[in-house]
């Protein structure tokens, strides 16, 4: 299994935030494990045998499963059927503030178990095995109209998320990742712009990778 460790802040919003959630984009089919949910001081382990208050919409359902774990107990089991995109959430808690640091541990069922053979997690495997890199050469969100029934994203919480797949790709052996696309004009749609938040997140990246990991470059 893949275990990426997801990091991100609150963005800034309007008060009282409504709910906090994972965004799934893309043809998949298989079975996920969230576990070891962490809110600011609220922590989210699954152990009770619930779901956490934790909701989706179809085709996806909930339940919780023992045994699939960090420690090998029990985590919240997301049952993923083809679809373009939806999403699992659940209400922020109400003193939760702009700023309240995020984490949140995400499996997947390995390469060749659930028709997981075309997806990135198959392609870092392989990579590692072969000691080949893996770039993800085309990558973006759009700003400034929601697209598709997603959520209306901000130039802050464009790159918050970014952030947040550039932490869990590298993490688990990634070696380039390409954001679409600067454009000196406009910071609308894929387009981000001089002083849009996600330079800073992909130059804190690009220097990180430097000192760390040469191979990447």
């Amino acid at each position: 299994m893949t275990t990426p460790i997801f990091t991100a802040t609150v963005p800034p919003g309007v008060t009282p935030y409504q709910r906090v959630g994972l965004n799934f984009v893309g043809q998949f089919t298989g079975d996920l494990y969230v576990d070891r949910v962490q809110i600011g001081s609220h922590a989210y382990d699954f152990q009770g045998g619930g779901t956490n208050h934790w909701e989706t919409a179809p085709p996806f359902t909930l339940d919780n499963r023992p045994g699939v774990g960090m420690d090998g107990e029990r985590a919240l089991h997301v049952s993923v059927t083809p679809t373009s995109g939806t999403q699992i959430w659940m209400p922020l808690p109400e003193d939760v503030e702009a700023g309240t640091p995020i984490t949140l541990h995400v499996y997947a069922d390995g390469p060749g178990t659930s028709n997981l053979t075309d997806s990135l997690a198959a392609a870092l495997r392989d990579g590692q095995s072969l000691d080949k890199p893996v770039v993800v050469d085309e990558s973006g969100m759009v700003t400034c109209q929601a697209e598709q029934g997603r959520s209306l994203e901000t130039a802050a919480s464009r790159a918050t998320k970014l952030d947040a797949k550039l932490n869990a790709f590298f993490a688990t052996g990634g070696s380039g990742y390409l954001v679409w696309t600067w454009d000196p004009r406009s910071d609308c749609a894929y387009n981000f712009t001089s002083g849009d938040p996600l330079e800073a997140v992909l130059a804190a990246h690009a220097a990180s990778l430097r000192s760390n990991r040469p191979d990447a470059f």
